[in-house]
């Protein structure tokens, strides 16, 4: 990518609010570059938490089942998503650690810009759970924007008239 061009932006979603407010800057940059959107969103299936007694679980193959309903929720996902959003030209489902995927999809396509969002942990949730976005940003090749959901408004007191 020559500095200052943008053709092709990928978006790791999550479908999570985080990642609708990335798609919202996502597509204002397709439309200001004339760029296209490629959506990506990984699945790690690779094993089910499986209930034990009492409040265990323990860690079991995934089922083609659970697999194909997977799937199809995320199809249904996508097709609520890019509704109106003609930018998006490609809707990529991939399984394996979203970490090293979105990486690895950064190359595939020749994204010449990452747009994700993130969920803003911190302390112990960020110590266990780790960061996507964080370390996307520290090993990918390109330009990285992150943005976290938007601020929720304050509720309208009851009996507020609207106008």
């Amino acid at each position: 990518m020559a500095t200052g061009q943008i053709r092709t932006i990928l978006v790791p979603t999550d479908f999570s609010e985080g990642a609708a407010t990335a798609f919202e800057w996502a597509r204002t940059l397709a439309l200001a570059f004339r760029a296209e959107i490629v959506l990506l969103h990984v699945i790690d299936l690779s094993y089910a938490w499986t209930p034990i007694s009492g409040l265990g679980a323990i860690p079991t193959p995934a089922s083609a089942e659970i697999v194909e309903r997977v799937t199809a929720d995320v199809q249904r996902a996508f097709d609520t998503m890019t509704a109106g959003a003609p930018e998006v030209t490609r809707r990529l489902l991939r399984k394996g650690h979203p970490r090293e995927v979105i990486l690895e999809v950064t190359q595939e396509i020749g994204a010449d810009v990452i747009v994700m969002g993130t969920h803003g942990r911190r302390g112990f949730s960020h110590l266990f759970i780790g960061s996507v976005a964080e370390h996307v940003v520290r090993q990918a090749p390109i330009p990285v924007w992150t943005s976290r959901a938007r601020a929720k408004r304050a509720e309208e007191p009851a009996g507020a008239i609207q106008g």
